[in-house]
C-alpha cells in the first residue's frame, strides 16, 4: 500500500480545504455528482471535491454518476489540522508514516479520504491499529 492509496489535496482556498462551499460542483443544495434527492450542505466533504465557485444554475443537472457513500461524503471539518492523524508542528501524517511513506508533510489545510475526526478525549491510535484498519 502507498500513497496512491489515499485521496490527498493540498489546500487551494486556505481553511475551506475541500467543503462544498468553495466546490464548483455544488448547487446549493444538492451536488452534480450524487442525484437531485441527494440533499447536500455547503459544510460537507467528499472525495470528488474540485475547487470552484458554486453554481445554484446547475440545479437539475445532478447525473447520480456516484453515491454520496461511495464518494466518502461527511459533514464536518476534513482538514488535516482536524485529524487525529495529524502530528501538529511537524506536519507529519501519522497515518502515512505508519504505512511507511516517509518524510512525506501534509499541509494542516489539507485533506485527504483517510481523515478521521479528532476526539480529544481519545488516544492517538497505535500503528498495529492504523495498520489493522487500512490493510484489510
Amino acid at each position: 500500500m502507498d500513497r496512491s492509496t489515499f485521496i490527498y489535496m493540498d489546500p487551494k482556498v486556505p481553511h475551506n480545504a475541500s467543503q462544498c462551499a468553495t466546490c464548483w460542483k455544488f448547487t446549493g443544495s444538492s451536488c452534480l455528482e450524487f442525484t437531485s434527492k441527494d440533499h447536500i450542505v455547503a459544510e460537507g466533504s467528499c472525495g470528488l471535491y474540485s475547487t470552484g465557485t458554486p453554481n445554484p444554475e446547475n440545479k437539475g443537472q445532478e447525473h447520480g454518476g456516484s453515491t454520496p457513500k461511495e464518494a466518502g461524503y461527511v459533514i464536518r471539518k476534513v482538514r488535516c489540522e482536524h485529524c487525529e492523524y495529524f502530528e501538529d508542528g511537524d506536519n507529519d501524517c501519522l497515518l502515512f508514516r505508519t504505512l511507511n511513506i516517509p518524510n512525506y508533510k501534509v499541509d494542516p489545510d489539507g485533506c485527504c479520504n483517510a481523515n478521521e475526526a479528532k476526539d480529544e478525549e481519545k488516544e492517538k491510535p497505535n500503528k498495529a491499529q492504523t495498520l489493522k484498519r487500512y490493510t484489510r
